[in-house]
Order: C-alpha cells, then structure tokens, then sequence
C-alpha cells in the first residue's frame, strides 16, 4: 500500500488547482515514496517512536460491534467495514510513475510529526 504524507497530498492538489494547463475532471493519483505492507509498516514507526507499534488484525465483524457501539447507524457501519474490505489487496488504478510519487517517507514523517506528538 502507498502511504503517502498528507503536506505531499496538499502539494498535489495546490499544483493541480494552479495549472491553467487541465480543464473539466482529472483523477490525480498520490502514491508515497515507497508500498508498505503493515508489517513493514509497524516496524517503521517503532523505530521512529521508539515503542513498540504491532500489528493486530481486526475481523469485519469486531470493527462492525465497535463501530456499532460508536453510535454509528446501521448504513454508516456497512459503508465503512465495506471501504475497508475493498483495500485488501487493492491495486491502484493509475501505477507509480514521477507524476504520481510524492516524496515523504513514512519514517521521515513520522520522525517529523508524529513524534514531536508523543514527546509533548
């Protein structure tokens, strides 16, 4: 999965809503510097933080009973478990190419945001 920074995000639509070069609707991809499964990227933010981060996998079913004890309504619940359940294994429909990666890493962005949080 492309973890992307969102200040990288921001960049890229600041820079499509500038140009006079488009017109009508554009689907503009922003993928990371690099894919990272949850593995790595657990690892990545333990070394950044300085804590332990482990991944803990979650059924559809428990995120549904937690989201349900949230309040949330019934509709709400199945759009967010379904959005969940259509990124396992998702492919990106446009690839990683110069356009479309950005170039903060999640371990520098981590560094740089998170762990100023966690420090204060």
């Amino acid at each position: 999965m492309p973890w992307a920074d969102p200040r990288d995000i921001g960049d890229v639509v600041a820079a499509r809503l500038l140009s006079e070069a488009w017109r009508g609707r554009v689907v503009q991809a922003v993928h990371g510097p690099e894919d990272l499964t949850f593995h790595q990227v657990a690892q990545i933010l333990t070394e950044a933080l300085g804590r332990p981060v482990r991944l803990n996998p979650v059924s559809d079913d428990a995120v549904r009973d937690t989201l349900r004890a949230a309040g949330l309504p019934p509709s709400a619940v199945e759009g967010l478990v379904g959005m969940a359940a259509g990124s396992h294994g998702l492919v990106p429909e446009q690839p990683r190419d110069l356009l479309t990666t950005t170039p903060t890493s999640l371990s520098g962005w981590a560094h740089a945001r998170l762990r100023p949080l966690l420090e204060g």
